[in-house]
């Protein structure tokens, strides 16, 4: 296993993905997900945005899931 510290670049590009919003309207106009409930199905896990991949919390089977709230901190 790697212990090297993180870069500040790689931190800054962390914090921005945990900063960038998932926009779930056009992720489903482009039909890369669609809601079900409190779940989404994920049609295309390649095409799904890194920043929304990391949000995903739960996995219900291997395309429903559910994403963490985006919190905005002033």
């Amino acid at each position: 296993m790697d212990n090297q510290p993180i870069s500040i670049e790689e931190l800054l590009k962390l914090a921005k993905m945990s900063a960038t919003p998932i926009d779930f309207e056009d992720l489903n106009t482009k039909e890369i997900l669609e809601r079900k409930g409190n779940w989404y199905v994920i049609k295309d896990m390649d095409k799904l945005p890194e920043h929304a991949k990391r949000k995903i919390k739960r996995i219900k089977s291997p395309n429903l899931v559910q994403f963490s709230n985006h919190k905005k901190i002033l």
